[in-house]
């Protein structure tokens, strides 16, 4: 969080971040990154994703969205990859979630 203002100072189109468990506020960063900055911000690759159930994986990325909503510069991710065993139910779960979302 400390680099926020740096990174997006660079120049860069984008920044892709951490989740909230890995201590990133990406509400926060939103509020003091330029608009024309995306903000890619993940699910945790190796948290419920991993480990979770598909209704636990659709729950959290509503609840990152939710907490996103009001920032257009924001693309859902998961992370810089997912480990080889994560369940195919679970990234059904977050594609199928993060696509439907905007359209309700």
């Amino acid at each position: 969080m400390h680099l926020i203002e740096k990174m997006a100072d660079s120049g860069v189109d984008a920044l892709s971040l951490d989740s909230l468990k890995s201590g990133v506020d990406l509400t926060e960063v939103a509020k003091r990154v330029n608009k024309n900055t995306m903000i890619m911000g993940n699910i945790n690759p190796v948290g419920t994703i991993l480990s979770g159930k598909p209704n636990e994986v659709k729950d959290e990325v509503i609840e990152l969205l939710k907490s996103m909503d009001s920032f257009e510069n924001f693309i859902l991710s998961a992370g810089c990859d997912l480990p080889q065993n994560v369940p195919l139910e679970n990234i059904n779960s977050f594609m199928k979630t993060g696509k439907k979302y905007r359209i309700q």
